[in-house]
């Protein structure tokens, strides 16, 4: 079995995921990215009333916070649509331990240990999560689906950020 037909299919369910997670972050930052400005403007127009001056000051607070505040809220959906697709992309990937392939991509990935880390590697199978882990004297190989799964989004790097953006 290729890794890299295993891996591109989790990419692209993960994709696809992402991307519907994606929209419902963008949706929900935008709302309360409507709301801070709405806040804003009544910060305005109280402001105004009580001084042209006055307003001018805390017109610019009131702007720089709302910035802050959209960007906080930015920032927090993106790490929860990328905390969403590892999440997705994991529950995915712990279907493979069901498909008939899985054991040999296990022995592939023990000859991979191997290949590594030389003769003397220990591999063990992890039953919980599936895949599993090679040590040899002073070094090590994690190769358990959830880990591939982090580094499979890790190895997208920028692409990832392109699916909410």
């Amino acid at each position: 079995m290729n890794l890299d037909v295993v891996r591109d299919a989790l990419l692209a369910d993960a994709r696809a995921e992402a991307a519907t997670t994606l929209a419902e972050a963008v949706e929900w930052a935008d709302r309360e990215l409507a709301d801070a400005r709405r806040a804003a403007a009544g910060q305005l127009a109280a402001s105004e009333a009580a001084g042209r001056a006055d307003a001018e000051a805390d017109l610019a607070l009131a702007r720089a916070a709302a910035r802050r505040e959209a960007r906080r809220l930015v920032l927090v959906a993106e790490s929860e649509a990328r905390r969403e697709l590892v999440d997705r992309a994991r529950e995915a990937v712990q279907s493979l331990r069901d498909e008939p392939g899985y054991e040999g991509m296990l022995r592939e990935l023990e000859s991979l240990a191997r290949s590594q880390l030389g003769v003397d590697t220990t591999v063990v199978v992890d039953e919980q999560f599936g895949g599993l882990v090679g040590t040899a004297p002073g070094r090590r190989v994690d190769y358990r689906l959830p880990v591939l799964v982090e580094r499979s989004v890790d190895a997208m790097g920028p692409e990832v950020e392109r699916l909410w953006r």
